[in-house]
């Protein structure tokens, strides 16, 4: 992929992110707030991508953009946090009335830091790098160099919650760069490790389930309020204590499923929805 390419791909994905942005201020929707903050996430592991190549500056976004980000992401923990709540009995009407309060605060902020001219300066600081030209088999020693680190769980019995995060970062980035290269990429992409998508997914997904899970219980354990009635604070207590359960569950499936996620098999393999070909012998990704 050569620097036309690879700029093309950048203002592919600012462009994306300048819809979702107007879409965002229109209303504050759960829906394109998390479809911004993926689309981040993807240019983002984009970039990471690029980094690997030898000579390659350090790519970073402008701080009024990952300002914007911020914002984005804590109106959308609250959201997950109410929906998570909902229907809880008794209701928690302090606590409920806080994540209101975040949320609109955070509205104010999009509107004091949002601006066309992010997004343009986003382009601009992007585009303006000078990028080495990626080499076809940048996508194995990328999988390769994410799927280890990922492998580290393996090797303590009892992870921490920021080791758990990062798993799910590197696998985010191999999701990511998957999609896009299937896109943009296509000749690389048939060249792409074996990797089951499915499986990855699924992997994705109960490692950010945990996330959540643990982002509720450190705000609900935190949270403290002089009017609050005892019948709140016992529902709070109950919810920790269960939370505090469901993730040590989630830990050992998390652990379960880590295990055989990478192994010495082929560098080389068509990508597959549910399973693998085979290719050259070698080092490869296998989920």
């Amino acid at each position: 992929m050569d620097q036309e390419k690879i700029r093309a791909v950048i203002k592919a994905k600012v462009a994306e992110l300048s819809v979702l942005s107007e879409k965002i201020g229109d209303g504050f929707d759960k829906e394109p707030i998390h479809k911004f903050r993926v689309a981040v996430k993807s240019l983002r592991s984009f970039l990471r991508l690029l980094r690997t190549q030898p000579n390659t500056p350090s790519l970073k976004m402008p701080k009024s953009f990952k300002r914007l980000y911020q914002i984005a992401g804590a109106i959308r923990d609250a959201q997950l946090e109410m929906e998570q709540l909902a229907g809880k009995q008794p209701e928690l009407p302090h606590y409920m009335d806080k994540l209101h309060k975040m949320i609109e605060r955070q509205k104010s902020e999009w509107g004091k830091c949002y601006s066309k001219k992010v997004l343009n300066k986003l382009e601009d600081r992007l585009i303006a790098y000078k990028y080495t030209e990626i080499d076809d088999n940048v996508l194995t020693a990328f999988f390769n160099l994410k799927m280890t680190s990922v492998d580290e769980l393996n090797k303590t019995g009892a992870p921490t919650d920021n080791q758990v995060h990062q798993a799910r970062k590197e696998v985010k980035d191999i999701l990511y760069v998957s999609k896009l290269t299937k896109k943009k990429w296509k000749t690389v992409y048939k060249q792409q490790p074996c990797i089951s998508v499915k499986n990855l997914k699924q992997f994705a997904d109960v490692l950010g389930d945990y996330n959540d899970k643990r982002i509720n219980l450190e705000h609900l354990s935190s949270f403290s309020s002089r009017t609050m009635e005892s019948e709140e604070k016992d529902t709070i207590r109950n919810i920790c204590i269960e939370n505090t359960k469901e993730l040590k569950i989630k830990k050992k499936s998390i652990m379960e499923m880590v295990k055989g996620l990478y192994r010495p098999l082929q560098p080389q393999a068509a990508i597959s929805s549910d399973g693998y070909q085979s290719g050259k012998a070698g080092r490869e990704v296998i989920v």
